[in-house]
């Protein structure tokens, strides 16, 4: 008989399956912190320049009239609580503003009655200095998030100066002269920068600043008759007449650069 056939293979093995689907991806970045609130201070070292308000001594009829640039270093502390990104704050700051110049008058070796004529020969140097202190209380913004923020803020308070005015003649008249005057007054202080670095940390501070003071009055000196000795001919009163000069008149104004560090802002 004829053999029997053979048995069919096996089915074939099942495929493996499906590989799982990729992982999932990854989750976003949290967010940066933000400032919930909480105590703050800041300080550093400030720059800056007059910007009106300060009379300067005249050229007149000089033949020669040298000056040095005016310029204001000090400083600012300021701190507070912080409502989310609006804070409450105290600030003062203090600067020292110093100018000079110099006025040279007539042809060396003239004479007239008065010294105070341009024909009489003098070398007139002046040195007018300032300090200024400025206290008040204010609020403060501070928007952003991470390592860099903005901030701004705006301070209410009174400010003191105390101003001298010193006055050397030599080279045909010889006379000194320092006068000091004193004032204060309200005043208002506004500034804007950036924050660099964690918020509630430490961070750096660079930024600009404004100021207007108010004094109640301004800074004069009263004319002196009879001042300085003058080389004189006969027949010629060998005095000098020092006139009046206004320092400083009505608001003053000054701005500059801030630089600082800030903790917990």
């Amino acid at each position: 008989p004829a053999p029997a056939p053979a048995p069919e293979s096996a089915p074939a093995v099942a495929s493996a399956p499906e590989s799982a689907p990729a992982a999932a991806s990854a989750e976003p970045a949290p967010a940066p912190e933000r400032r919930v609130g909480g105590f703050y201070v800041g300080l550093g070292p400030e720059a800056g320049m007059p910007l009106g308000g300060q009379v300067r001594i005249p050229c007149d009829a000089a033949k020669a009239c040298v000056d040095t640039v005016a310029v204001l270093l000090g400083g600012a502390v300021h701190g507070g609580y912080a409502f989310g990104p609006i804070a409450l704050e105290l600030m003062v700051s203090g600067e020292y503003e110093q100018y000079e110049r110099r006025r040279r008058f007539g042809e060396f070796g003239a004479v007239a009655a008065r010294a105070s004529d341009p024909g009489v020969s003098r070398v007139e140097a002046f040195k007018y200095t300032t300090t200024t202190a400025f206290g008040g209380a204010g609020a403060r913004g501070t928007f952003g998030a991470g390592l860099a923020r903005f901030t701004t803020g705006a301070t209410l308070g009174a400010v003191y100066r105390a101003q001298t005015l010193e006055r050397e003649l030599s080279k045909g008249v010889e006379d000194s002269m320092v006068r000091s005057f004193s004032s204060a007054g309200p005043a208002v202080r506004l500034d804007a920068g950036l924050l660099l670095g964690r918020a509630g940390g430490v961070s750096g501070h660079l930024g600009s600043w404004f100021r207007a003071d108010l004094p109640v009055d301004d800074a004069r000196t009263l004319p002196e008759p009879d001042d300085g000795v003058v080389p004189s001919e006969p027949g010629v009163q060998p005095f000098y007449t020092t006139p009046a000069y206004t320092l400083t008149e009505g608001a003053q104004f000054a701005a500059g650069l801030a630089l600082g560090v800030t903790y917990g802002l």
